[in-house]
């Protein structure tokens, strides 16, 4: 049996580890500063309601440029709230 805090941390690790792991494959290095993924790692693992009215579109625009594969989506994934 599993609460919910337990599994939205297993689910945040997991995307964590996909973002590294498409970040090293598709750049070759860990995240820097200025790497798309890098940039909107914290923004991933927010909730909705908490992103500002830029979030959405600063999520988009990591991911489309950091990911070309979309690979690292967080679509279905639970969320912290």
């Amino acid at each position: 049996m599993a609460d919910p805090f337990h599994v939205t941390r297993v689910a945040n690790r997991t995307l964590d580890q996909v973002c590294r792991r498409v970040q090293n494959e598709t750049l070759g290095h860990r995240g820097r500063k200025v790497d798309p993924l890098f940039r909107i790692r914290k923004l991933l693992l927010k909730g909705d309601e908490r992103l500002d009215e830029r979030g959405p579109d600063k999520m988009l625009a990591g991911r489309r440029f950091g990911d070309p594969t979309t690979r690292c989506s967080a679509r279905g994934w639970p969320r912290n709230q």
